[in-house]
């Protein structure tokens, strides 16, 4: 995405003359440098978010997979999370450090926000994808006197690996569209450009901000499309 993105804004950059009417591309220009920090910054929170929600996730999955009452009680919590606004979330985890006597601005806040957002569709694809291969082979997993990490790890996760990747398709989106808000409590990001362009009545910072955004969603989403077509197909060779 990021080799993508600044082979656009290159050939953009190429095409001055051409474009030069397009005001967005003018403050690009003079925004340059700003544009390519904030941007790092807003991809560095949203892997992090989705590292912590992928990690959190798949283990909560695992955990609670052949397990209704605590895989039910799990869901219900994760389920409500996803009731309450992004933004009210920062506000909770802002006001939840201040009052623990923490600076509440900064990084910190967005990512737990953002990870806790993307843990329901990686904790649900988890439990329904391991639950199912389970209840399918579990009989055959234990007459090959297999242990349950190596079930886990040799048969499970492979098996149901693009169920998982489902999941993560869904939480990528939520984590690099979110994270959009973490300019809200002092994280950077993209965010900064939307933020300022609404306050300033600014279309071209708004579009300075979302476009590169719209970007890796399309990126993003399309990668995990292949990867998930590519694993099942793999998965189905063997099989």
């Amino acid at each position: 995405a990021l080799y993508g993105l600044t082979a656009a804004m290159a050939l953009i950059a190429e095409q001055s003359d051409l474009y030069a009417g397009l005001s967005v591309v003018r403050t690009y220009a003079a925004r340059h440098d700003e544009f390519w920090q904030l941007f790092g910054e807003h991809c560095t929170l949203a892997a992090v978010s989705l590292l912590a929600a992928a990690t959190l996730g798949m283990a909560l999955g695992s955990l609670t997979a052949g397990r209704p009452g605590w895989g039910n009680l799990v869901e219900k919590l994760l389920t409500l999370s996803q009731t309450i606004p992004t933004i009210s979330l920062l506000a909770l985890f802002v006001s939840t450090a201040f009052i623990a006597g923490l600076s509440g601005l900064g990084p910190a806040p967005a990512v737990a926000a953002l990870a806790l957002y993307a843990m329901f569709p990686v904790t649900t694809a988890t439990r329904s994808g391991l639950g199912q291969i389970r209840l399918k082979y579990a009989p055959s997993a234990t007459a090959l006197g297999l242990k349950g990490w190596q079930r886990l790890l040799f048969i499970e996760l492979p098996l149901a690996g693009g169920t998982l990747l489902s999941g993560i398709r869904t939480a990528v989106n939520q984590t690099v569209g979110g994270a959009v808000l973490a300019a809200y409590v002092g994280a950077g990001g993209l965010g900064v450009y939307v933020m300022s362009g609404v306050i300033q009545s600014s279309p071209d910072l708004i579009l300075l901000g979302t476009i590169p955004i719209g970007f890796l969603l399309l990126a993003g989403d399309g990668l995990l499309v292949a990867a998930i077509a590519i694993w099942q197909q793999r998965i189905g060779d063997r099989l």
